[in-house]
């Protein structure tokens, strides 16, 4: 299976081809040379260097949140458009899950943490079943307050792994307790784009190819644009608060 990933959920771009596992082609594509323009040539660059054409592709991933809200519209609006036209099916993951996807194996708790804003935090709590061979959720994904998490977490007693860009900001808060640990180096707080591959390639075959969710931005809390909207109508946001 030759698999095509995207992820523009965080402060630039990757795009990876993969096939067997193992990589045909990657780029990324810093905060500084990211555009919302530059996603189709970025595709076309890596499917050049892997001598493919895009009907070639056999599964389309991306994440598909939280992170940027920009990032995440474009990258579902540019994997929707290939669907039509090649009919390619398309899985969407959890930039969360994706983000502790290479700790797995560790025997720990993962909490995926990326900064939202303040003492906010985009986050949960996953465990590894190793008999089913899957991430299984402990603390659901969705907007916390700092605060609230690090409580809800240290009811646990197991040792939590906290990795992303809420871990980095927040490290100060999260050290003073024993139980939690961080992972050094910047690498190991951004997403892998080989997890974004792996995690919709298990995804698809647990399903048999079969009745796969639409592709929906799961950006965890109102944008900026949907909030001034429903203020000037004046009616009830249907996100959850954190």
């Amino acid at each position: 299976m030759i698999i095509l990933a995207l992820d523009t959920s965080g402060q630039g771009d990757q795009v990876g081809i993969f096939e067997a596992g193992k990589p045909r082609g990657i780029l990324k594509i810093s905060q500084e040379q990211h555009t919302s323009k530059t996603i189709l040539s970025n595709i076309h660059e890596v499917l050049e260097s892997a001598k493919l054409q895009l009907e070639q592709i056999d599964l389309l991933a991306l994440t598909t949140g939280p992170g940027s809200f920009t990032g995440i519209r474009v990258g579902i609006s540019v994997t929707k458009a290939f669907q039509k036209i090649h009919s390619t099916p398309a899985v969407g993951v959890s930039s969360l899950a994706a983000l502790v996807f290479p700790f797995r194996e560790s025997q720990q708790l993962l909490v995926p943490c990326i900064q939202a804003r303040n003492e906010e935090v985009y986050a949960a709590a996953y465990r590894w079943n190793l008999e089913q061979n899957k991430l299984e959720t402990f603390l659901a994904e969705k907007l916390w307050l700092l605060s609230d998490l690090m409580g809800d977490l240290q009811r646990v007693s197991e040792t939590k792994l906290v990795i992303g860009s809420g871990a980095i900001a927040h490290r100060e808060n999260f050290v003073k307790n024993s139980h939690f640990q961080i992972p050094e180096g910047d690498a190991s707080h951004t997403i892998h784009i080989l997890s974004v591959a792996q995690l919709a390639e298990k995804e698809w075959l647990d399903r048999q190819g079969n009745d796969l969710p639409p592709l929906h931005p799961n950006y965890l809390r109102p944008s900026e644009a949907e909030l001034k909207w429903v203020n000037n109508n004046k009616i009830k946001s249907t996100f959850p608060k954190g």
